[in-house]
């Protein structure tokens, strides 16, 4: 999924070759497993609680959307249900579902604290959602992720809207360039390494024969400067990462994280997030 450099770290070309072989590897491994397998895991919120303010019910478009939230968290899941309230006009949206699944829903109490347009007219509003736990005493606040989804209006649907993710809107102007199996897709500054993107062809391919798998037809593969960079296009404004030995995940810096896919399953993103 992104192409990062660790601050102002200088990464060792060998290590980053490892570490975008284990990335293309595992995204080779779980698009071969059915979805259904892996994503039902999610641990929903214990309570969605609405801001005090920012988040006007009384708003007949804000309070359906709010409802189409909580009925979404209650079960954030692949089943038939939670699919249903998913946008399907999008491919990845049809295809995937939310994409914050291994990231958000971790048992975290959930609030609500923003319903607003996204642009002119009415057909299109950002949500967003923090995830957090706090002491008895409420002093302590212990954010564990801060969501940002899209509900585009819907009139045949159960509420009147469907969820959205980040990624397609806020990704579509980046320039993408397709090599093989692999569409890259750069942000700003990113600049194209042609020899790489052939390796990761050849490499993809390699691990499908060695476990007898069919490749995959097409893994979307998203290049940014930085971890933060990545997850705000995944629509995930903060998300804690691990900083240094002792810390869940971590590992020497010179594995580097060259890169995510994003239509790999979200069994390896949260596998590959270090």
């Amino acid at each position: 999924m992104k192409h990062a450099r660790a601050g102002s770290l200088r990464l060792r070309p060998a290590a980053r070759l490892r570490h975008v072989g284990r990335t293309l590897a595992l995204s080779v491994l779980a698009a071969s497993v059915p979805q259904s397998e892996y994503l039902q895991a999610q641990i929903p919120p214990p309570s969605v609680s609405i801001s005090d303010f920012g988040v006007d019910t009384s708003d007949a478009d804000v309070g359906a959307i709010v409802r189409l939230l909580r009925s979404y968290l209650a079960n954030p899941d692949t089943s038939r249900a939670a699919r249903t309230l998913w946008h399907t006009a999008d491919t990845l949206d049809q295809q995937l579902g939310d994409l914050h699944r291994g990231f958000a829903y971790q048992g975290v109490p959930a609030t609500i604290i923003g319903v607003l347009s996204a642009g002119p007219g009415d057909s299109v509003y950002v949500a967003k959602i923090i995830y957090a736990t706090a002491d008895s005493a409420r002093r302590q606040i212990r954010p564990v992720a801060l969501q940002r989804l899209y509900v585009v209006r819907a009139a045949s649907a159960e509420h009147g809207w469907q969820l959205s993710n980040a990624l397609p809107r806020l990704t579509r102007d980046w320039p993408t360039r397709r090599v093989g199996r692999i569409a890259f897709h750069y942000a700003p500054g990113q600049q194209v390494d042609r020899k790489r993107a052939n390796l990761a062809v050849r490499f993809v391919d390699s691990v499908a024969q060695r476990f007898a798998l069919p490749p995959p037809e097409r893994l979307d593969y998203y290049v940014t400067a930085s971890h933060d960079e990545y997850l705000r296009a995944l629509g995930l404004d903060f998300l804690p990462l691990p900083s240094g030995p002792g810390t869940a995940g971590w590992e020497d810096p010179g594995g580097a994280q060259p890169g995510r896919c994003t239509n790999c399953s979200p069994l390896f993103r949260k596998a590959d997030r270090t």
